[in-house]
Order: C-alpha cells, then sequence, then structure tokens
C-alpha cells in the first residue's frame, strides 16, 4: 500500500470516528449527561484534526492539492509529523478504545436508568392505552394500544388527543361500540366483545398543564360482574320464592290455630249451653248470669265469619294475621324502603311470628329496628315462653340466617335473659335490585 493510500485510510477511519463521536454526543445530550458530553466533543476534535492530517497528508504525497492548508493547520501537521510514527498510529487506537468506552457506559445506563426512551418503550408494550396532551389537543405521547382503540372506536388515526377523548366520553362512536355508564365510570363496549375503562385526568407537563387519557382492559373484571348479577337475580327469584312459602306457612299457621280455637270455642258454648240449662232448671245468682252472658257473647262473637280486608302488603298481611291469632305485633322504628332488606326482615318477623304462635305461646311480639349510617339492625322478642338453652337453627331459622349472609348481614340468636334473635343489614347489598313488596 502506498503511503497516500494509507493516508487516505486512515482519513477515512478518522471520518467514521467523527461521525460516532457526533452520534455519542447527540445521545448524551439527550440524556443530559454534561461530563461525557464535554469526552465526547473533545474525541470528536481530536478526529476531526487527525481526518484534516490525513487528508493533507494524502494529498501532498499523491501531489494533488484541491486548496492550500492554513497556516494553523500547516503547523498543526508539521507538529504531528515530528511525532514518532507509532505515536501518529496509536491516536487512531485511542480514538478506538474511547468509542467503545463509550458504547459500553451508554449500554450501561440505558439499562439502569430511566430515560424517556426506556418511558416510551415500556408504555409502548402496555395492554392499555395511554394518551398525554396539550390544550387544544396536540399530542405529546400516544402509545400503539390507544392508537389502535382509536381506530376500533371513532375509524381514524389518533391525531388530537383532546377530540379523541371528546369522543369516547360524549361523542358518536363507531358502529358496534357502545358506551356505558357504571358507578360514574365510563365504559366502552367494543364489537369483540371487550370492555375498556375510561379515566382522564390533569397533570403537569413542563411547568403546562396536560391531559392524560387512559384505557384500561377490565373485560374479566366485567363478564364476572355479569355473571354475578345472573347469580344475584336468581336469588332474588328464589327469596321471592321464599318470601311467598313464608306467607303459605303463616297462613296455614294460622288456620289451625283458627281451628284449635274454634274447636276450644266449641267446647266452651256447649258448657255454656249447660251451665243455662242449670241455671234454668236450678235458678242462680245475677253474677252467674252474666257470666254465662260474657260467655256466649265471646263465643258468638270469635265464630261470627267476617270478610277480612286483603293486606297492602307483606308487613300489613302478617299484623292482620298475628291480630286473628291473639297476637300484637309492636314495632319500634320502620321497616328499610328499599329491597332486599326490607324483604329479610319482612321472611325474619314471619319466622318470629310462627316460632311465638307454635312454641312460645306468647301474645307479644316485638320488633326494634335502628337505623345508621351503615345501615339497619332489628332485633325481635317476644313475651312468650322462654327457651331453656340454645336454639338448634333447623328450617326457617337456618333459611333466614342463609338469606341474612348472602346479602352480607349477620344474624346472631341469644336465649339468655331472654331470647332475642338480631340481624344486621348493611346500607347497599352488592348487585341488588331493587323490587316491590309483593304482598
Amino acid at each position: 500500500m502506498t503511503p497516500a493510500a494509507s493516508f487516505l485510510l486512515t482519513g477515512a477511519l478518522a471520518m467514521m470516528q467523527f461521525a460516532v463521536m457526533l452520534i455519542f454526543l447527540c445521545l448524551q445530550v439527550r440524556q443530559r449527561r454534561y461530563g461525557l458530553m464535554i469526552l465526547s466533543l473533545g474525541g470528536a476534535a481530536l478526529a476531526y484534526l487527525v481526518f484534516q492530517y490525513a487528508a493533507n497528508m494524502a494529498y501532498l504525497l499523491a501531489g494533488q492539492r484541491v486548496s492550500p492548508p492554513s497556516p494553523r493547520l500547516q503547523a498543526f501537521i508539521g507538529r504531528i509529523r515530528a511525532l514518532p510514527q507509532a505515536v501518529r498510529m496509536c491516536v487512531p487506537a485511542l480514538l478506538i478504545i474511547a468509542e467503545l468506552l463509550l458504547l459500553a457506559e451508554h449500554l450501561r445506563y440505558e439499562g439502569q436508568t430511566i430515560t424517556p426512551q426506556s418511558v416510551k418503550e415500556a408504555t409502548d408494550l402496555l395492554p392499555s392505552g395511554i394518551c398525554f396532551w396539550l390544550p387544544g389537543g396536540l399530542i405529546l405521547m400516544k402509545n400503539p394500544a390507544a392508537e389502535d382503540f382509536c381506530r376500533q372506536t371513532i375509524g381514524q388515526a389518533l391525531l388530537n388527543g383532546q377530540v379523541f377523548a371528546d369522543t369516547l366520553f360524549s361523542g358518536t362512536l363507531a358502529e358496534g361500540c357502545r358506551r356505558e355508564q357504571v358507578s360514574g365510570s365510563t365504559l366502552i363496549l367494543l364489537p369483540d366483545g371487550s370492555v375498556w375503562a375510561l379515566s382522564q385526568w390533569d397533570v403537569l407537563w413542563d411547568g403546562r398543564t396536560a391531559s392524560m387519557l387512559q384505557i384500561d382492559d377490565i373485560t374479566p373484571v366485567w363478564q364476572r360482574t355479569e355473571e354475578l348479577r345472573r347469580i344475584n337475580e336468581r336469588l332474588l327469584d328464589l327469596n321471592d320464592d321464599l318470601l311467598r312459602v313464608n306467607r303459605g306457612i303463616v297462613d296455614i299457621t294460622a288456620r289451625q290455630e283458627t281451628l284449635a280455637a274454634r274447636v276450644k270455642i266449641h267446647d266452651d258454648l256447649g258448657s255454656s249451653l249447660l251451665a243455662i240449662r242449670r241455671f234454668l232448671a236450678e235458678g242462680g245468682s245475677d253474677e252467674t248470669l252474666a257470666d254465662i252472658r260474657e260467655r256466649l257473647s265471646r263465643s258468638l262473637l270469635f265464630l261470627h265469619d267476617r270478610p277480612a280486608e286483603p293486606a297492602a302488603n307483606d308487613y300489613e298481611l302478617l299484623e292482620k294475621t298475628a291480630a286473628d291469632l291473639g297476637v300484637t305485633i309492636e314495632t319500634n322504628g320502620s321497616l328499610p324502603p328499599d329491597m332486599p332488606q326490607r324483604s329479610i326482615l319482612t321472611t325474619a318477623l314471619h319466622e318470629c311470628l310462627t316460632n311465638t304462635i307454635r312454641h312460645a305461646g306468647g301474645t307479644v311480639l316485638r320488633m326494634h329496628i335502628r337505623e345508621s349510617a351503615d345501615g339497619w339492625q332489628a332485633v325481635f322478642t317476644n313475651n312468650g315462653r322462654q327457651p331453656e338453652g340454645p336454639l338448634s337453627e333447623t328450617g326457617g331459622l337456618a333459611s333466614l340466617r342463609t338469606l341474612t349472609e348472602n346479602a352480607g348481614g349477620t344474624m346472631t340468636v341469644e336465649t339468655r335473659p331472654v331470647l332475642a334473635i338480631t340481624i344486621t343489614l348493611p346500607k347497599e347489598v352488592p348487585h341488588a335490585h331493587p323490587r316491590s313488596d309483593r304482598g
């Protein structure tokens, strides 16, 4: 290789090193690493000087000169030529070593430090859509998920962040897409069955207020919620069936107790007739006659079958049934206005009335209802015979506990000092749908 060709090759290598140093300089400016910026700038300057030296020497050796070098460059070339050949050859090698060290430092920095580029790469991999924009809609950053969502819901590219957000929240969506409001959140349902939740808020960017839109895929949560809604609908239907069964039980109990009372009155009427016969045959005092009249009056009044007026709801039906059976319901407080809390407490009143008549033989059933910020608490007691030991929760009590706990409430049964059933229900039952009282 001729000396001219050698200098040309050195100049080409120096030019490549100069370009690499400029690339590193740009990267460090972006990363704001000012110490390495000075080092890269010095390396670029050295590579440029080597290039100038090699180029001029090649032209001189080849007998060509595009333009004479400046006096300063001539002086510089003279100093370089005065150096030993080994020293002159070491300069490109040192530049290569410096570039390799800068490359290693750059890779280390990128791998261990959060940089704008690493943030962009991370957001591009997110399944959620993210978009930042300034007032007016100028987009600062967006990721592929947001771009894809925009094309599916609006049918065009994401070019204006404000227009994109306004269309999603209140504009006209593409065919097959629909918008729903759930608990104050805006949801977008796509034709493929996926469901996305929208969130928008303001952020501070470079001293200015920018807007951020986040689009999250909540399809699994939505599907589970829909499944829970369907289950809750079935539970509400079962609750209605249970109310009808309890109403039937109360009606049957009332008829049984009324029949027993009529049989007893029939026996009392026979006894009264015998007393009348004895009074007519043997005579008696005025007190005896008054007692006979009172007994006959009670018997005839009870046996007089008057048509019952229809009850407006379950509670009124219970009051009428209890009155017919000789039981007074004393209520302190008001039943909850909403379902299923109202139906649960009505069912509890059914069960307590049945137990008061069948087991306790009581004449007064008390229901104390207290409303708080968290929900309702109802306590049921009666004046009948108190149980001698703990109650076995079977049948109606077991069904009542299941109904209460399915609604997020609690039920306790105490037997000392008196039998007391306490039911606590929350203000809001998850996935509950209001239903009217079907009494």
